[in-house]
């Protein structure tokens, strides 16, 4: 049941909405904002979107989970704890579940996903700074699933297992 047109209007109360002609002023824009920002692409819609959580707004207050301060002040955590949670209406359990969700690593995967393949919207978000990491393990607190991706992967053998004897 989306209407992009109900989601411009429920969201324009928490977050200012930048639109852009073409996916590299959005791509540059989503990394100049550094935090609280994330783009949307929507299918059958030609402009791409740069959507920034208003300066009036405070993510401790907006977000009501009992989750530690570092975890809430993440993006992904704005993006689902807000955006689809409260807004799409897309409940915690059917996100942890991936039911109508999938996650891209790719900016131009998900681009491709929302015109061509057909999905309402697509989500593109910057990646998980080291130094948030670190300020929510140091909090005794976890990351967010689909939060983390780091490339090059450790060989877990080399980290749990003896070299020699």
């Amino acid at each position: 049941a989306f209407n992009a047109n109900d989601f411009f209007k429920r969201i324009a109360d928490l977050f200012i909405v930048h639109e852009f002609k073409e996916k590299e002023g959005l791509n540059a824009g989503l990394q100049a904002s550094h935090t609280r920002s994330f783009g949307a692409v929507l299918h059958n819609d030609p402009l791409f979107y740069l959507l920034t959580l208003k300066p009036t707004v405070e993510v401790d207050e907006l977000i009501e989970d009992s989750l530690p301060r570092e975890v809430k002040q993440l993006d992904v955590t704005l993006l689902h704890a807000v955006v689809l949670n409260k807004i799409l209406g897309i409940s915690t359990e059917a996100q942890e579940q991936k039911l109508n969700l999938d996650y891209s690593r790719s900016f131009d995967d998900a681009v491709r996903r929302a015109r061509i393949d057909g999905a309402q919207i697509a989500f593109l978000m910057n990646p998980t700074r080291l130094e948030e990491v670190r300020s929510v393990a140091k909090a005794g607190s976890t990351m967010p699933q689909k939060s983390t991706y780091f490339y090059p992967k450790l060989l877990s053998g080399l980290v749990i297992n003896k070299m020699a004897d």
